[in-house]
């Protein structure tokens, strides 16, 4: 992509943050949106409680956020966005009056990355927005990066334990039923000695991508090693689980991925009522998709208590 090209594609990736206006002034709402409205998706709030639900409901990829509210402060609202998991990485500029270096140092201790005084110069407004948006996407990619697989996208094995470790949290204390899919390609080092590793990634890449259409969008889907899939589904008991599994064993057989018959094997388990870790279930899922290994391959097998615990191969 030349340089002209990539300058209108972060041009459109700007015209398509989403900035929180909150301010109980309406002249004072007015005049920032009007100079935001046509170049960003602009939302308003009047009240700290406002802001914070809005934040939540809409996730902006910006806060411009007034100290003085009638409802609570600005540092008190800054405070309770930073103190969430879903809003505690949108970046927060106070735009005030107070003028006084004690409010600006606040500002900061409460989690600001910039602080902006009354009346509101627009040049510094959109420069300020602007260099916190480009710094706000480098951290999202830098952070994507960090929990996502490169080849398929799917989380990698590292985040996916931390992700899965808040399901079983969930499913314990609610009693819901969680279920685990251990899914292996079949003779995969086969695949690489007869194709090449090439096309071994594009194998992979295309289980991967079925994976993805299968499951719900709750549902959390992993590359757990080299050719070796996790998905992890909350509200799904065993049963529905294998049901769920037989139908992407079959789906994947008859994709003739790269015009070769691909075959999976899968284990499946349901979390028991006394476990509350996540490596337990994903063990037992493991011992299972070994049995399927063990039985001939391109199958699916649910883990029982009759089971011995041991490792895939």
């Amino acid at each position: 992509m030349d340089r002209v090209n990539m300058r209108r594609a972060a041009d459109v990736q700007i015209k398509q943050s989403i900035i929180l206006i909150v301010d109980d002034d309406i002249s004072n709402v007015r005049i920032m949106a009007s100079l935001l409205e046509e170049d960003y998706d602009v939302k308003i709030a009047t009240t700290g409680s406002q802001c914070i639900s809005l934040a939540v409901k809409h996730q902006p990829d910006l806060i411009l956020l007034d100290i003085m509210l009638p409802d609570v402060s600005g540092f008190d609202a800054c405070k309770v966005l930073k103190s969430v998991e879903e809003t505690n990485e949108i970046p927060v500029i106070f735009v005030t009056g107070l003028i006084e270096i004690g409010d600006e140092e606040e500002g900061f201790k409460v989690g600001a990355v910039d602080y902006i005084t009354k009346p509101v110069n627009s040049v510094i407004l959109r420069a300020r927005i602007n260099t916190h948006l480009t710094l706000k996407k480098q951290s999202d990619l830098l952070r994507e990066m960090a929990i996502r697989d490169p080849l398929t996208g799917l989380f990698n094995r590292h985040s996916m334990a931390d992700i899965s470790d808040r399901m079983v949290s969930r499913s314990a204390r609610h009693q819901t039923p969680l279920s685990a899919l251990m899914i292996d390609i079949d003779l995969f080092k086969n695949i690489n000695d007869t194709h090449g590793h090439i096309i071994g990634d594009q194998v992979i890449q295309g289980v991967a991508r079925i994976l993805k259409k299968q499951f719900r969008r709750e549902d959390m889907i992993a590359r757990y090693g080299g050719e070796e899939f996790l998905v992890v589904m909350e509200l799904c008991e065993l049963r529905q689980a294998l049901i769920k599994a037989e139908k992407v064993r079959i789906l994947i057989k008859e994709s003739m991925i790269n015009g070769l018959e691909v075959t999976v094997s899968i284990g499946v388990a349901q979390l028991s009522a006394d476990e509350k870790d996540y490596e337990s279930l994903v063990a037992r899922a493991d011992t299972a998709l070994y049995q399927a290994k063990n039985k001939g391959r391109n199958q699916c097998v649910a883990y029982t208590n009759t089971m011995k615990m041991t490792g895939s191969e």
